[in-house]
């Protein structure tokens, strides 16, 4: 059991390194040498936990997709609940997604590393998905939007209303002086959740 403890502390730390480094670096500047530098590890140590660094790369991603998942997830199950009990108070609604944006806001940089300087479009599309499932294929705003909008192909809906909701919090993570996640979830639901109900 202690063992196992290590070994994650250890994986984190060649993962916190790694996104450190994709701050400063393309992923394909990063070396192995810079990584466990960086990490404090040896090259031995690096090579027990993961093959290469493409390996690296598919892992971080994966736990940092993981992360934003559950809260994310968990907010908007909340959010469209309430919704559909009859809260349709915009700032009320708003405070189902400030965990997940909070969360995304802590996550930044490592979001920011893996979706440009990584060089990996997975990523991006990984979040694209995991967004998309989590919206559509748990029917959490289908009947509420997406068949509000009936003349339009429900697919051109759900992938209008994916791309600009991560358009945004893209945009919003980016900003030199950003709102706070209260302020920006208020403007999220203004702008892509309710305002195509009244359309």
């Amino acid at each position: 059991m202690k063992q196992t403890a290590i070994n994650k502390r250890t994986e984190e730390k060649i993962r916190q390194a790694f996104l450190h480094l994709l701050n400063e670096h393309y992923f394909t500047q990063i070396t192995i040498n810079m990584l466990v530098k960086e990490a404090g590890v040896s090259r031995g140590t690096f090579y027990v936990h993961y093959e290469d660094i493409y390996a690296l790369r598919k892992q971080t991603q994966a736990v940092i997709l993981q992360q934003l998942g559950t809260k994310t997830r968990d907010g908007l199950i909340a959010m469209v609940d309430d919704y559909q009990h009859g809260n349709h108070d915009i700032p009320s609604l708003a405070v189902h997604l400030e965990p997940g944006l909070v969360n995304a806001f802590n996550l930044r940089k490592s979001i920011h590393g893996l979706a440009t300087n990584a060089g990996y479009a997975d990523f991006r599309k990984s979040l694209h998905d995991k967004f998309h499932t989590m919206l559509f294929r748990r029917n959490l705003f289908h009947a509420d939007i997406v068949e509000s909008m009936s003349a339009v192909p429900d697919d051109y809906v759900e992938e209008l209303i994916v791309t600009s909701m991560l358009s945004m919090i893209a945009y919003w993570l980016n900003k030199d002086n950003p709102e706070t996640p209260a302020e920006f979830a208020v403007i999220l639901l203004q702008t892509l959740v309710i305002a195509p109900i009244h359309l």
